[in-house]
């Protein structure tokens, strides 16, 4: 079966549990309405059956084509993506006014099932990453006629 599944890979935080680093004497229900259901950043990927190949666009508005690291290991495809930003105002020599430091990674994996591996091309054009994947072509099964003697 061909198909682009998301790979999703395990976490520690189970559906109705809210993960360790957001324990609060609050309750459960505080960070979720605060944070969401999933607090990290979404990476948002489009994917469209072409025919012979699947495109997939994903967003990473703000990103340089250096931050965005595309990976194939055993029939899985990750997209990752990595940026760090400083901030500086006010003089060197003086005490600080403002400094600030940001630093974000994410990244998506999906399964190749169904993929020519070797054919898999990118393209990261205004803010989109465009990867174009081609299905397999399996070969065509040959009919043959036995005569009977």
């Amino acid at each position: 079966m061909m198909s682009m599944t998301p790979y999703y890979t395990r976490t520690l935080r189970t559906r109705n549990s809210t993960p360790a680093r957001y324990a609060s004497p609050f309750g459960e229900e505080f960070f979720r309405s605060f944070f969401g259901e999933n607090p990290a950043p979404a990476m948002k990927v489009d994917v469209e059956d072409k025919g012979d190949s699947y495109l997939m666009l994903t967003d990473l508005p703000g990103m340089k084509k250096e931050d965005v690291r595309i990976s194939v290991e055993d029939g899985v495809l990750t997209i990752a993506v990595e940026q760090k930003t400083e901030k500086n105002e006010g003089d060197a020599d003086s005490n600080f006014i403002l400094r600030e430091r940001r630093s974000m990674s994410m990244n998506r994996s999906f399964s190749l099932e169904g993929i020519d591996e070797t054919g898999i091309s990118a393209e990261y054009v205004d803010g989109v990453l465009h990867l174009t994947l081609p299905k397999e072509t399996k070969p065509e099964e040959k009919v043959r006629q036995i005569e009977i003697k």
